[in-house]
């Protein structure tokens, strides 16, 4: 296929992989992290340069002809991928992908694409993406703009950030809820692309660290996800309704429901599955 003068170079990055596996203690048993899945890739691909002609410049089809192979997370499993450079060292444990000879001096947009696997996207109640970043970022899900920072309103491949974005505050996770574009998860092969953009071609670092979580967050949600990895869906209604007796109200019994959002969510969530393997089933198991 032709390509511009200054076709992309496409780099790819292959992360340490275990078997994708449920999270547990250690006895073995199911731990409260597994109500939040991480979508991770063991494939990191970065384009750094002008797109090929006729390609759209949506970040997910860059680069979309590389057929290899995706490795995608389970319940509790997850990878980390980073792309960036440092001519310090503010960000260099950070960084799992060194792009500074491609980058520094010659571009200010990177295109980065981690494929991942999801086998059930109806099972999760919400969706958000965590991201280091300097100096600012356009994210995309399976095509679809998500969440964006310090990028211009119509981006190409060679914009740069609006605006600087600090180390202090790049080291720092900043969430973006992205609950309202659960709907574009698909059912196997999904694909989170970012535009990462960086505020000069002379700055002396960058940074694009994603990490989209997806995650269970009301009790009926968990104890039904429950239900059906631990038990094949045997638990009977007295059963649920304990469960969900529990799950819904606070300590002095008054009516409350889970809220991923409350800052107990993962206390309460780790004594609702303490509670969900005293069943009787799971003594079987």
């Amino acid at each position: 296929r032709r390509m511009t003068a200054n076709a992309p170079t496409t780099i790819l990055a292959v992360a340490s992989v275990e078997t994708c596996r449920i999270a547990a203690d250690s006895d073995g048993k199911p731990s409260a992290t597994e109500v939040e899945v991480v979508f991770a890739s063991a494939l990191v691909e970065v384009s750094v340069g002008a797109p090929v002609v006729g390609a759209s410049v949506d970040v997910s089809v860059v680069g979309a002809s590389v057929g290899a192979p995706v490795v995608g997370a389970s319940v509790g499993f997850s990878v980390g991928s980073s792309v960036g450079y440092d001519n310090n060292s503010e960000y260099l444990e950070l960084i799992d992908l060194d792009i500074k000879t491609k980058m520094h001096e010659k571009q200010t947009s990177v295109y980065i694409r981690l494929p991942f696997l999801i086998d059930d996207p109806q099972q999760f109640d919400y969706l958000k993406l965590k991201m280091r970043y300097d100096d600012g970022f356009v994210a995309y899900l399976n095509g679809v703009k998500v969440a964006s920072a310090n990028a211009p309103a119509r981006p190409t491949w060679d914009s740069q950030a609006t605006a600087g974005h600090t180390d202090s505050e790049a080291k720092q996770f900043k969430t973006f809820a992205l609950t309202k574009h659960l709907k574009h998860l698909r059912k196997g092969k999904n694909v989170l692309a970012i535009h990462g953009l960086n505020v000069t071609k002379t700055s002396s670092d960058f940074l694009i660290q994603p990490e989209l979580r997806g995650g269970l967050g009301g009790g009926e949600a968990i104890v039904d996800y429950f239900d059906r990895l631990l038990f094949q869906g045997s638990l009977n209604k007295t059963q649920r309704q304990l469960l969900m007796d529990f799950a819904n109200t606070n300590v002095a019994m008054r009516p409350k429901a889970l809220n991923p959002a409350s800052p107990d969510y993962l206390k309460k969530v780790q004594e609702l599955v303490g509670l969900i393997l005293s069943m009787p089933q799971w003594q079987f198991q």
